[in-house]
C-alpha cells in the first residue's frame, strides 16, 4: 500500500511504470516471468508426445514460429493482462522448440559427435547470453517495447525452417515410415554423393520376416507410450532421477543469476561475468565430454558445484570477521556458477539418450517439465537470503550432491547407439563395455 501516493525517481520506459505495477500491484511485475515458467512446465508436457507422435519436424517448426509471433506480439501488449498471456504462450512454444530441438539435434548426429555438437549449441548459448547481457545494460533506459521486437525479430528466418529442416530419420524408421526414410537417405546420399546402395541396404521381403517377430515388435510399438515409463523400472527410475537432476539445475542455475545482484559490486558486471563463466564452462564441456563416460562427466560438475556452492554460502557468513571471506564466497559462487552450467549441458545431452525413440520426447518432457518446479522455486532463494543469508547455497549445493549420488545408478549411454525400443535399452545392462569416443 502507499497511503501518500508514489513518485518514481525517473520514468523508465518499463512495464513497471507503464502499468504502475507498484505499491499493491507490486507483486505484478515479477509474476511476468512466473507466467513464462508456468508456460515451459506445460510445454514440457505437452509438446514432447505430440513430436514422439507426428514427427520433430512439424512440432519444432510450429514452436518457432510461434516462438517469433509472441515475443513480437508481446511488444505491442496493450495491458498487462494481454502481455502476461503472451509471455505464458511464449513459455509453452518455448519448450516445444528447444526440448524438440535438443532431441533432434541428438538423433541426427553419429554417437561419436553428439557430445561435441551440443557443446557447441552449449557455446552458442553462451556467447548469446553474454550479448545478451550487455544489450540490457545498452538497452536500459530504452523502452521495453523495443527489446522485445528486436529480440523478436531474431527469429524471423526461422519462418522457413518447414523448407530447410527434414524429419529425423531415427524417427522414421522407428515409426516403419520405410518410403519416407528411403527417400530421406536417398537425399542424404545425392547430397554427400555417394551410393545410395552403399548407404541402405535393400529391405527385406515381407516372407523372409518371422511372422512371430513381426506381432512381438508390433506388441512393443503399441506398449510404448508413457505409460510404458511406469511399467518399466529401468525407465522409472530414470525418470525419476533425472526428473530431480534438472529440477536441481534450473534451480540452481536460475537462482544463482537472479541473486548475482545481490554479490557484492556492480550487478551489471555480475550478470555479465556470470554468463563469461558459462563460456569458460562450456569449453570445458568440449574437452572432456569425449574422454570420459557421459555418467562421470555429469557427476563431475554437479559435485563441483554443490561442494563449492555450500563452501560459498558458509565462507559468507563469516564476511563480518574479514573481507577475505567476502572474496572467497563470492569467487566459490563463480565456481558454483561454472559447475551448474556445464552440468545443464550435460544432462541436456545425456537425457535424450537414456530413452527410445519413441518416448525420448516424453522423457526429456518429463524432466523438464521438472525443471520448470526448480525455475518457480529459484526466486524465492532472494527472499530466503534476506532470513537465512547461508540458506540459498546450502540448499542448492545439498541438491547438487544428493544428484551426484543419485546419478551413479543411472545407465551409461557413451559410445553407444541410442535405444529406438525399450528391449533394446534393457540389453544395456547385459552390455557393460561401453567405447569412449
Amino acid at each position: 500500500m502507499c497511503p501518500e501516493g508514489y513518485q518514481y525517481d525517473s520514468k523508465q520506459e518499463t512495464i513497471v511504470t507503464e502499468w504502475d505495477l507498484v505499491c499493491s500491484r507490486s507483486g505484478l511485475g515479477p509474476m511476468t516471468q512466473m507466467f513464462v515458467t508456468i508456460g515451459q512446465g506445460v510445454g514440457a508436457l505437452l509438446f514432447p508426445p505430440i513430436s514422439d507422435r507426428y514427427g520433430r519436424k512439424p512440432v519444432l517448426t510450429f514452436s518457432l514460429v510461434m516462438c517469433t509471433l509472441t515475443s513480437v506480439a508481446a511488444g505491442f501488449a496493450p495491458g498487462y493482462i494481454i502481455y502476461s498471456i503472451l509471455r505464458f504462450a511464449f513459455g509453452a512454444v518455448q519448450q516445444g522448440f528447444i526440448l524438440t530441438a535438443q532431441v533432434y539435434i541428438t538423433e541426427l548426429f553419429p554417437k561419436e559427435q553428439r557430445g561435441t555438437v551440443s557443446g557447441c549449441g552449449g557455446l552458442g548459448w553462451s556467447f548469446t547470453m553474454v550479448l545478451l547481457s550487455l544489450w540490457g545494460y545498452l538497452m536500459r533506459n530504452t523502452s521495453w517495447r523495443y527489446i522485445h521486437l528486436f529480440l523478436g525479430l531474431f527469429g524471423v528466418p526461422c519462418l522457413f525452417t518447414y523448407w530447410i529442416v527434414d524429419e529425423s530419420l531415427r524417427w522414421l524408421i522407428a515409426n516403419k515410415r520405410a518410403d519416407e526414410a528411403k527417400t530421406l537417405v536417398q537425399k542424404i546420399a545425392k547430397f554427400n554423393r555417394v551410393d545410395f546402395n552403399d548407404i541402405l541396404p535393400p529391405l527385406q521381403k515381407d516372407s523372409d520376416i518371422d511372422p512371430h517377430l513381426m506381432h512381438q515388435n508390433h506388441k512393443e510399438e503399441k506398449r510404448e507410450n508413457i505409460l510404458t515409463i511406469a511399467r518399466h523400472k529401468i525407465l522409472l527410475k530414470t525418470a525419476f532421477i533425472m526428473a530431480f537432476t534438472w529440477m536441481t539445475n534450473a534451480m540452481t542455475f536460475f537462482g544463482l543469476t537472479l541473486n548475482s545482484a545481490k554479490l557484492a559490486g556492480n550487478r551489471f558486471l555480475n550478470l555479465f561475468l556470470y554468463q563469461v563463466v558459462e563460456i569458460f564452462a562450456m569449453m570445458m564441456f568440449l574437452f572432456i565430454i569425449n574422454r570420459l563416460k557421459r555418467r562421470h562427466v555429469s557427476m563431475l560438475f554437479h559435485g563441483i558445484a554443490g561442494v563449492s556452492l555450500v563452501l560459498s554460502a558458509l565462507l559468507g557468513s563469516f564476511k563480518g570477521f574479514s573481507d577475505h571471506f567476502t572474496t572467497a564466497s563470492v569467487a566459490l559462487s563463480f565456481v558454483g556458477k561454472f559447475g551448474i552450467s556445464a552440468s545443464f549441458s550435460t544432462i541436456f545431452l545425456y537425457t535424450p539418450e537414456l530413452f527410445p525413440t519413441n518416448l525420448r520426447n516424453i522423457g526429456i518432457g518429463i524432466a523438464s517439465s521438472a525443471g520448470r518446479i526448480g525455475g518457480l522455486l529459484a526466486p524465492f532463494s532472494a527472499l530466503l537470503t534476506d532470513y537465512v543469508e547461508w540458506g540459498p547455497g546450502v540448499v542448492f549445493g545439498g541438491c547438487c550432491i544428493a544428484v551426484t549420488v543419485l546419478q551413479h545408478f543411472l545407465p551409461e549411454s557413451s559410445g553407444r547407439e541410442m535405444p529406438q525400443t525399450v528391449h533394446e535399452l534393457k540389453a544395456w545392462k547385459r552390455d557393460k563395455t561401453t567405447v569412449i569416443r
